[in-house]
């Protein structure tokens, strides 16, 4: 999956494998949590911290990408 999304290089193996599971794929925290016999909390943990650092870097990417609002020609 990271190969598609290279973004998730970032991710520990705990928050890849819940962000993979729940936010990309077809489970639900209660159902994943009984999966890797963890607890709700747990998996809503890595998920939040998962998402956090996936927006920070997509921010973080887009800010390097498009630096400024200024165009062309403007004084």
């Amino acid at each position: 999956m990271i190969e598609k999304y290279p973004v998730l290089e970032i991710l520990s193996e705990a928050e890849l494998e819940a962000y993979e599971a729940v936010e990309l794929g077809t489970s639900g925290v209660r159902e994943f949590a009984r999966q890797t016999d963890r607890k709700p909390g747990t998996i809503s943990t890595l998920l939040r911290r998962a998402r956090r650092k996936v927006k920070l870097e997509v921010l973080d990417a887009e800010e390097v990408a498009f630096p400024g609002d200024e165009t062309e020609g403007s004084a």
